[in-house]
């Protein structure tokens, strides 16, 4: 189009566009022109993707980016949306690199903190538990998402600190678990570290927690308002591990498995952790909580309904 200026665009380190958002013109018209001409420009060029930031206060332009072939990508908490144009998703289905999806996953972290002196378990009562909980006072590590830039040994320790008061250090990565369908539709995984506390004395967030305590591991284990996950990570936490990676795949519920009266449906989870260390295994007693060991070739049910690992 003679005459007609594109818009400002950088290159991205795979030879995209990415379109400037801050420099866009305010005119509707006016944008509608100039991204019809960039679009063409830009492909002509060979550009490997385009994307275009559109601000807030620019969201009169969402039909013409739409008719130009982009869609939503992502949106920032400030009201940013990012787009990604059509042709990105058809270069994916052509066997070319596809540009990212959105993220799709929430990473959560629980901390389990025990005092070696007494072998009791940090544990905390969330004041809005989830309805599927049930009634009753339910039993769980400390813990909750982990913030963007944080690492996973530092989540652990600001989230139990920030529920309990209780001052800890990062000892080892236990287990995690990956669950679909959670909120929004993305994925769930969830991260369970050892934690040793550095402090004892305990000054729960009142907004968060309805009650925090000191409990012996052993009674925890055997409580029916500590849901099967929560159970499997303490045990899993308390016991001694090879250090050959979490290539153990366990299966936490099953078809016919009921956790006492609260958990009549829960859904089976399949968490990953290291296999037991069986040297040191033989001299002590394994925990019974229920679950079921999924290794791809089958389920396998123990009759005492301990755990059950082939390593």
């Amino acid at each position: 189009m003679a005459g007609v200026q594109p818009l400002v665009a950088v290159l991205d380190r795979y030879g995209g566009r990415i379109v400037d958002g801050d420099a866009l013109p305010a005119d509707a018209a006016e944008f509608a022109a100039r991204l019809e001409h960039s679009v063409a420009a830009w492909k002509a060029d060979g550009a490997r993707g385009l994307w275009l930031k559109l601000p807030a206060a620019a969201s009169q332009h969402l039909p013409a980016a739409l008719a130009q072939g982009f869609d939503l990508h992502h949106a920032d908490a400030g009201g940013a949306g990012r787009l990604r144009h059509a042709d990105q998703v058809a270069a994916g289905r052509r066997g070319e690199p596809p540009a990212p999806v959105r993220a799709t996953s929430y990473l959560g972290i629980g901390g389990f903190v025990l005092r070696e002196d007494t072998n009791e378990v940090l544990v905390v009562s969330e004041r809005y538990a989830t309805l599927s909980s049930g009634p009753g006072v339910h039993w769980k590590c400390p813990g909750g998402l982990v913030d963007k830039g944080e690492s996973l040994g530092d989540a652990a320790a600001r989230e139990v600190f920030e529920e309990t008061g209780i001052r800890c250090k990062f000892e080892r990565m236990v287990m995690y678990r990956h669950k679909h369908n959670y909120v929004w539709g993305c994925d769930d995984i969830y991260f369970v570290a050892k934690m040793r506390p550095t402090t004892f004395e305990i000054k729960a967030d009142p907004r968060e927690i309805a009650s925090c305590r000191w409990m012996p591991l052993a009674e925890l284990l055997k409580d029916e308002c500590v849901n099967p996950l929560q159970q499997a990570a303490m045990q899993l936490a308390s016991e001694p591990r090879a250090s050959a990676g979490m290539q153990q795949r366990t299966v936490i519920g099953g078809a016919d498995f009921k956790f006492g009266p609260e958990w009549p449906r829960y859904r089976p989870q399949t968490v990953y952790h290291a296999p037991a260390d069986l040297a040191l295994e033989d001299a002590r007693e394994r925990g019974a909580f229920p679950c079921v060991v999924d290794e791809g070739g089958g389920n396998e049910q123990t009759s005492s309904g301990r755990v059950a690992e082939k390593l």
